[in-house]
């Protein structure tokens, strides 16, 4: 080989090393840095789950919505169930993560019931290198995760997944940079993490906020923008759970009805929704159709999108009280 093409290897070589440890100090935004002040969820979710030592009795699916809305203690509380409530929701989780999430469960678990909670926005897009990632990096490592990696990121996906971290945590270089001047590197607003995966906020949106700076408002928001990928994974979560023998419930829980107004396709999404459970044989619970009389706007949401942790509290306890209905039919 040539002198030239020598120092072309080596640069290379040199570069790609460079990548590798830039991308292991932005990585270090979560898994050090977010996980002290006790705001990575994703992996304190994971470890609370791998060091449970009681089953599941009822396993909970999907993306912020889930794990912010439905509290286990409530749930299973209102239900009878005897052993752990678990959310395994996660940041717009999709139904792609999500398989391999109830993939990886049912490896030790089977739960009573599986409540998968469905949110249009997180079915419009296929891309998982954000959401995917933070439940990949999370996973011990065996075979759900091996498939994981190789069906459910795309080859793109997968390339910058395992050799170009510094791509992949590239948001993160402000908030470490900051962190070295001494800066505040933290986000606010995060809540805090409670336990068998539940994140909760205490705060209150005002409503003026919520109507005049709500994030609805700019979206324009079909039901034909849930993808291909995505609605044929919802099947996999549906027949993975016929195949375990395990009921399954679909729910959507509640938003602002404010926001929700702003959605003007929002009715043909939710028929959209209980068109695929009627096809399977499940029930389907849409709580921005059939609202909780209880849960208001001025009292029970943190944001224009997520329900405070009263809120959560008065949504599980109706939850809790339908699945015992639902189980005990």
């Amino acid at each position: 080989m040539s002198l030239f093409f020598k120092k072309i290897a080596l640069y290379i070589s040199l570069i790609f090393l460079l990548n590798l440890a830039v991308g292991a100090w932005l990585k270090s935004y979560e898994s050090v840095d977010l996980k002290e002040a006790g705001i990575f969820f994703s992996d304190l979710r994971w470890e609370d789950y791998y060091n449970l030592e009681k089953p599941i009795d009822a396993l909970i699916l999907g993306s912020s919505h889930a794990y912010r809305s439905y509290h286990p203690a409530t749930i299973k509380k209102e239900s009878g169930f005897k052993n752990a409530v678990f959310n395994f929701g996660s940041s717009a989780q999709s139904p792609v993560t999500g398989l391999f999430i109830l993939e990886e469960v049912l490896k030790t678990h089977k739960p009573k019931v599986v409540i998968l909670d469905l949110y249009v926005m997180a079915l419009t897009s296929d891309d998982q290198l954000d959401n995917g990632r933070i439940n990949y990096h999370s996973m011990q490592s065996g075979a759900v995760k091996r498939d994981f990696l190789q069906k459910g990121f795309g080859f793109s996906e997968q390339v910058k997944l395992l050799f170009f971290p510094s791509f992949v945590y590239r948001d993160h270089f402000k908030h470490k940079v900051n962190k070295l001047f001494g800066r505040n590197f933290l986000p606010v607003g995060k809540g805090q993490y409670d336990t068998h995966g539940f994140a909760f906020n205490t705060d209150t949106l005002a409503l003026a906020k919520l109507q005049y700076d709500n994030q609805f408002s700019r979206f324009d928001i079909h039901a034909d923008q849930m993808t291909a990928k995505n609605l044929a994974y919802t099947q996999k979560i549906i027949d993975r759970c016929k195949s375990a023998n395990i009921p399954l419930v679909l729910m959507s829980s509640p938003m602002p009805r404010l926001s929700v107004s702003f959605i003007e396709e929002y009715p043909q999404i939710s028929t959209q929704f209980g068109r695929l459970a009627k096809e399977n044989g499940l029930p389907f619970f849409d709580f921005n159709q059939e609202t909780i009389e209880e849960v208001r706007d001025e009292y029970h949401y943190f944001d224009d999108d997520h329900m405070n942790l009263n809120g959560a509290k008065i949504f599980s306890k109706q939850v809790g009280s339908l699945i015992k209905k639902q189980l005990d039919k």
